[in-house]
C-alpha cells in the first residue's frame, strides 16, 4: 500500500527529507574518530501521511484519505459506467472526484495558507522525552533518531517534524527555535544537524535566514537543497510516461520477487512497456487541462515548499502554466514563490560562505534506481524518489544502466566513478560529496552499514572528505538492505 500511495503521489505530484552527534550525559559514548559534545538535530523529509486534521484534538485524524483496493475497483467501475452512458470526458468525472477526496485536506489557497486546520504531530522536546521509535523495525528518519539516541543520550537528541508544505522560510523559524532550545539546553555554543529530503530546502532556509553561526556540520541526506526536476517539470504541465523509464520502475521495485522477476523478463521481450506509456501519455495529453484544473493547481499549485523545488531557469515558465491570466488573484502565493527563489538563487554563495567561516558540510546522495516515470525528465538517475544529479549539488549522472562513455573527459579523473557513471567534479562540494549505488531514499534504517556511515560522517573530528576513510570512498555500493560493500 505504501508503494501504491508513493506512484499515486508522483503521479499527482511526486516528491519525495538530520543527523548530527554530541555525546552522552555523564560517560559520552565514543562513536567514530571523536568524542562528540554538540546536539544532534534530525529535520525529516515529507511525510505524506503525517499531516493530520484537528492534529492534537479528540477529533484528529489523518489528512490523507484512505486508498482501498475496493475504492479503486468501485472508481473505475464507475468511470467505465458513466463513460458508456454519456461519453469518454463524463468519464474522468468519478475518478478526479476520487483523487480529490484522497488530497482534499492538503488544500492551500491562493495566498499560500493552509484550508483546513492541519499539521504534524511535533517533537517540541528533547528526545528523552519520548519513546515513540526506540523499538521494532525503525526505517528512514526514525531509524536515525534510534540510535541517535542510543549513540548520545536522548537528552541531545531533537527531532524536527514540521509542517513540510508550509513556507520554508516560515519553516526556517521553527528550526532556529529547535537550535536555541538545544544549545541552551545541554550547554553547547552549535549544533550538527542532519537534514533529509524535503528537510535539505527547510535547512538551506534557516541557514539563509539565521545564518549558520549556530551550526557545527551540517549533513545534506538525499535532499532537495539543490531544488527537483519532477517539481519544476510538473509544474510546466510537462507530464509524460516513458517506456524505458516504466521498465526500469517496474524492474526496481519488483523485479526482487521471483514470480514477478519472470514475468518482468517475458514482458520486456514485448513491446507492452512502449504501448504502455503510449496509451498513458494519449490519456494525459487529453485530460491534462482537468486533472491540473481540478485536482493538482488546487491541491498541490499553492503549496508554498513546492515553489523552493523549482529549478530557477524554470521558474518563469512554471508561473505562467499554473497562474497565467491568474496572476492578481493568486498574487499572495506568486510573491511567496518570488521570495523563494531569490532565496535558492543564493544558495551556492551563502553556502560557500558558511562553510568559509567554519561549518562542516557532507552531502550524501543516493543513484542507480528509477524514478517515478511521469514526467519529461524521468529518464535522469536517481534514488527512486529524487534525481541524484541535484541531490548530489550538481554531479554529472548517466542514465541509469549506461555510463558517460568510454570518451567522456572528466575535468578530474580523481572524481569520476570506477564505473564511469558519475563525475563528482561538478558538484558544489566535490570532496565532501559520497555516492550509494542502489541504495533507497533517505536510507539510514537502524543497525544498517549505512546507519553507520551516517554517523561517522557525524562523529568525525573536523569536516571529512572523501580521503578520511578508506572504508568510505566517494563511490560505493549499497543495497535495498542499506549494507554496503567496502
Amino acid at each position: 500500500m505504501k508503494k501504491i500511495m508513493c506512484v499515486l503521489l508522483s503521479v499527482v505530484l511526486s516528491l519525495s527529507c538530520c543527523v548530527c552527534a554530541f555525546a552522552a550525559e555523564d560517560s559520552a559514548e565514543v562513536f567514530g574518530e571523536a568524542e562528540q559534545t554538540v546536539p544532534f538535530i534530525l529535520i525529516r523529509g515529507m511525510d505524506l501521511q503525517g499531516v493530520y486534521v484537528d492534529v492534537g484534538t479528540e477529533n484528529e485524524r489523518r489528512a490523507m484519505g484512505e486508498i482501498t483496493v475496493g475504492g479503486v475497483i468501485g472508481t473505475l467501475a464507475q468511470a467505465m459506467l458513466v463513460g458508456t452512458l454519456n461519453g469518454k470526458d463524463a468519464a474522468l468525472k468519478p475518478i478526479l472526484n476520487y483523487a480529490r477526496g484522497i488530497f482534499e485536506y492538503y488544500s492551500f489557497d491562493c495566498n499560500g495558507q493552509p484550508i483546513y486546520p492541519t499539521g504534524m504531530k511535533e517533537y517540541p522536546l528533547s528526545m528523552d522525552n519520548y519513546t515513540d521509535f526506540d523499538e521494532g523495525e525503525s526505517k528512514n528518519e526514525e531509524g536515525i533518531i534510534r540510535t541517535a539516541k542510543e549513540n548520545y543520550g536522548g537528552k541531545y537528541v531533537y527531532y524536527i517534524n514540521y509542517d513540510w508544505r508550509l513556507n520554508p522560510l516560515d519553516v526556517a523559524d521553527t528550526v532556529n527555535e529547535y537550535v536555541e532550545r538545544a544549545c541552551r539546553e545541554t550547554g553547547s555554543e552549535k549544533v550538527n544537524i542532519v537534514c533529509a529530503s524535503m528537510g535539505g530546502v527547510m535547512t538551506v532556509a534557516y541557514l539563509s535566514k539565521y545564518s549558520a553561526a549556530r551550526v557545527n556540520k551540517c549533513i545534506f541526506l538525499s535532499s532537495t537543497f539543490y531544488g527537483t526536476y519532477v517539481v519544476s517539470d510538473l509544474f510546466q504541465g510537462k507530464v509524460r510516461v516513458g517506456g524505458t523509464e516504466l521498465k526500469n520502475y517496474a524492474n526496481t521495485y519488483l523485479g526482487k520477487n521471483m514470480f514477478f522477476s519472470l514475468i518482468l523478463r517475458l514482458l520486456d521481450r514485448t513491446e507492452i512497456w512502449n504501448s504502455i506509456a503510449n496509451f498513458a501519455n494519449n490519456f494525459l495529453n487529453e485530460n491534462k487541462d482537468a486533472v491540473y484544473d481540478e485536482v493538482l493547481k488546487d491541491v498541490f499549485g499553492n503549496m508554498p515548499s513546492l515553489w523552493a523545488l523549482v529549478l530557477p531557469e524554470d521558474y518563469e515558465a512554471c508561473k505562467e502554466f499554473m497562474y497565467g491570466g491568474k496572476e492578481t488573484e493568486y498574487a499572495g502565493i506568486i510573491a511567496i514563490a518570488e521570495e523563494l527563489q531569490a532565496m535558492m538563487a543564493n544558495r551556492d554563495e551563502m553556502l560557500k560562505a558558511a562553510v568559509a567561516d567554519g561549518m562542516e558540510v557532507c552531502v550524501v546522495a543516493n543513484y542507480g534506481r528509477q524514478v517515478i516515470p511521469v514526467y519529461d525528465r524521468s529518464s535522469q538517475n536517481g534514488d527512486g524518489t529524487l534525481e541524484t544529479q541535484l541531490i548530489s549539488g550538481g554531479a554529472k549522472v548517466a542514465p541509469i544502466g549506461e555510463t558517460l562513455g568510454d570518451d567522456y573527459v572528466c575535468s578530474n579523473p580523481k572524481y569520476l566513478s570506477p564505473s564511469r557513471e558519475v563525475d563528482a567534479s561538478t558538484c558544489l562540494f566535490p570532496e565532501y560529496t559520497w555516492f550509494l549505488k542502489d541504495a533507497p531514499h533517505v536510507s539510514g534504517t537502524y543497525g544498517t552499514d549505512y546507519s553507520d556511515f551516517i554517523f561517522w560522517l557525524v562523529d568525525y573530528d573536523g569536516q571529512p572528505d572523501i580521503y578520511s576513510n578508506p572504508q568510505y570512498p566517494q563511490f560505493m555500493q549499497s543495497a535495498e538492505d542499506q549494507h554496503i560493500d567496502f
